[in-house]
């Protein structure tokens, strides 16, 4: 008798209506390696495993695995969500959760691991990338693209390559990438070349791809023409659609991308000029701070210096003026790295991606008085020692003194004097 039905005759059960999303795992069965297996997520706890005909539910509430058939699942077209009525499940044991994130299940006479995702590093070809995630074809066919979109690029003339680098881990390509395809696959342009990279767990392979393209964020799609790069897309659109952000590339309209981190209102803006120790100008600093949903501030920061340079800042501190996130992203000589600092209220936990040091990760210990290379979150800190977040990524930890004016107006610094004698002065 199959497994399925012995388990229907032992044990009954049932679990409420959920809604489920598309969770990207590696699954092996009895030692392979199985890509059409199927992990779905819902409410945060359940997963679903769906082997061929057959649905094992994992609760780790218990660490119960039950069964039913795969067809009680109702998907979206594009395969990303699922709905599913109250269903009856048969028993089929327990299984273990050897880490966060790592489930090995007994059903019948199979083993069943299920792992974090393992993303390919290096060049890809279209059939990799779909063997490797099938949701994300499901996402290319249900798919339809920006139709004058479509247009601009199969009107496209001149040799153009368009190299994706992306991450089957990362949620922001799964929901572009397979989009692009599609597009460049409607346009069926002779003179558009598609190359597509893929980047390892961690953002540490290839290093030295990683570090040569100055790849901070997945996805980043480069458009070149004669080899050399006239425009980038970078993590999500700054448009309604990727697509339609490529071929803005191509006809040089692209947009700045204003960042993806969530705001409300904005509250106030403005611009310092910046002065080096012997009273040199030494560059300007625009800058707008933004209300957070919840509570407290973003602010975002453009520095320009004179050596060219360009720093741009995005930092946060929640209702109770603790500081939270801070992001700066460096672009000097034609490369740029980006470093993301998040503060739990003892230490300081930092990621770089793309700084010439190699360094990708350090946990520091810092006082609340985090602040950024942006001149408006010294408003953050109070007079004195206080710990910088540095631009170079991590690695180059450092304490500054500082003394603050505060324009009590716009509840920002008026003028900052550094330590090292260096100036930040409010000029509008």
């Amino acid at each position: 008798m199959h497994v399925f039905l012995a388990l229907i005759l032992s044990s009954v059960l049932s679990t409420p209506a959920h809604t489920w999303n598309d969770s990207t795992r590696d699954v092996y069965v009895n030692g392979s390696l199985d890509r059409s297996v199927r992990t779905l997520t819902a409410d945060a706890k359940l997963i679903a495993v769906i082997c061929g005909d057959e649905l094992l539910l994992l609760d780790p509430s218990d660490n119960s695995v039950s069964t039913t058939q795969a067809t009680s699942l109702a998907f979206s077209p594009d395969h990303t969500t699922a709905t599913s009525p109250e269903l009856q499940l048969a028993s089929a044991g327990s299984f273990v959760k050897t880490d966060a994130s790592t489930y090995l299940v007994r059903a019948g006479d199979r083993t069943i691991l299920v792992a974090p995702h393992q993303s390919k590093a290096g060049p890809m070809t279209l059939d990799e990338l779909w063997a490797t995630v099938p949701v994300w074809k499901s996402i290319a066919d249900a798919y339809e693209p920006d139709a004058s979109a479509v247009d601009e690029l199969r009107a496209i003339q001149e040799p153009t390559s368009i190299q994706i680098v992306m991450a089957t881990w990362c949620s922001d390509s799964k929901r572009n990438v397979p989009r692009l395809l599609k597009s460049i696959e409607r346009a069926n342009n002779p003179n558009v070349k598609v190359e597509i990279v893929g980047v390892g767990p961690d953002f540490e392979s290839p290093m030295d791809f990683i570090q040569a393209n100055s790849i901070t964020n997945v996805p980043t799609v480069i458009v070149r023409r004669g080899g050399a790069e006239i425009g980038r897309y970078v993590e999500t659109p700054v448009s309604a659609s990727i697509e339609r952000d490529i071929v803005d590339i191509v006809a040089a309209r692209q947009q700045p991308h204003p960042g993806a981190l969530a705001r409300g209102a904005k509250i106030a803006e403005g611009t310092y000029a910046l002065r080096d120790a012997r009273h040199r100008a030494n560059g300007t600093e625009r800058f707008a701070i933004y209300e957070r949903p919840g509570g407290g501030y973003l602010a975002h920061s453009v520095i320009s210096m004179r050596d060219g340079r360009r720093i741009e800042t995005f930092a946060t501190v929640d209702a109770d003026h603790k500081p939270k996130f801070a992001e700066v992203t460096l672009r000097a000589d034609g490369k740029s790295s980006r470093a993301r600092f998040r503060h739990d209220g003892k230490e300081v936990s930092a990621t770089s991606r793309g700084a010439n040091g190699g360094i990708t990760s350090q946990v520091v210990a810092a006082p609340l008085a985090l602040i950024t290379p942006a001149t408006v979150s010294y408003g953050w800190a109070s007079n004195g020692d206080a710990y910088v977040v540095p631009e170079e990524g991590v690695g180059f930890v450092r304490n500054v003194s500082a003394r603050v004016e505060m324009d009590t107006k716009l509840g920002v610094p008026r003028v900052v004097r550094l330590g090292d004698g260096s100036e930040r002065r409010l000029i509008r």
